[in-house]
């Protein structure tokens, strides 16, 4: 969105991220890696080899029978993931939010949440949904014993070969411009968070969220709440 255009419809940028994506070509696995440095192809089979050797690998897709505790082991993966903190976006009083949504999209067939066990013991979660060939990554979490195995890698990477294999068009991982996404994205067209501000008061607070990330957590509530 443009400066001018902004201004015309009254909306404040107030934060610019990233939104990595990957544009999913009509090839094979093998044909996508081999325009990857050798390095990446390297490590994406080199560290799903390593675990076939050590243990029994299998990737499941949830069902209807297992939703409810796959939500549970989602939720406890990634909180295990952040050591012992949620990044907020499965924190528990989004949980409830979740689990129905989660309900709603396997109905409609738009979910995508991957399990990897080893040895029969689920060690890495990956939460997204597939929605008009797009694949959408939300959320993921790990077992922190197997972090040296890198399972949160190798499922990663089996989810991007699953959706080249069925046909999907592309792979978000939106938003958020963190290093690993950036490995596998071809594209980053970035995100923007906007507000609308409402009368002098609104004004003021928009200046402040403006800084938020740099405000005392009273003070960024105090500013979000003014500003809506």
């Amino acid at each position: 969105m443009s400066r001018n255009t902004c201004e015309l419809i009254h909306v404040s940028v107030i934060r610019r991220e990233g939104f990595p994506l990957l544009h999913l070509p009509n090839e094979s696995w093998d044909e996508f890696l081999a325009k990857r440095s050798s390095n990446f192809r390297d490590q994406v089979r080199r560290r799903e080899r390593r675990l076939k050797r050590s243990h029994v690998l299998t990737y499941r897709l949830t069902d209807a029978p297992r939703l409810n505790s796959d939500m549970e082991l989602l939720f406890r993966l990634h909180k295990d993931r952040w050591q012992g903190h949620s990044s907020g976006a499965l924190s528990s009083r989004r949980q409830d939010f979740h689990c129905e949504f989660a309900r709603l999209a396997l109905d409609h067939h738009w979910l995508r949440l991957w399990v990897m066990e080893l040895d029969n013991r689920p060690v890495a979660v990956w939460y997204g949904f597939r929605y008009k060939g797009i694949e959408w990554y939300y959320q993921g979490g790990w077992d922190p014993a197997f972090r040296a195995e890198s399972v949160g890698f190798v499922l990663l990477c089996h989810t991007i070969r699953a959706a080249l294999q069925d046909g999907a068009k592309a792979y978000w991982f939106l938003r958020g411009g963190e290093p690993y996404k950036a490995r596998f994205a071809d594209e980053d067209p970035g995100t923007e968070t906007v507000v609308i501000p409402h009368g002098p008061i609104g004004q003021i607070a928009v200046g402040a969220l403006r800084h938020v990330d740099r405000l005392p957590s009273a003070a960024r509530k105090r500013a979000k709440k003014l500003a809506g």
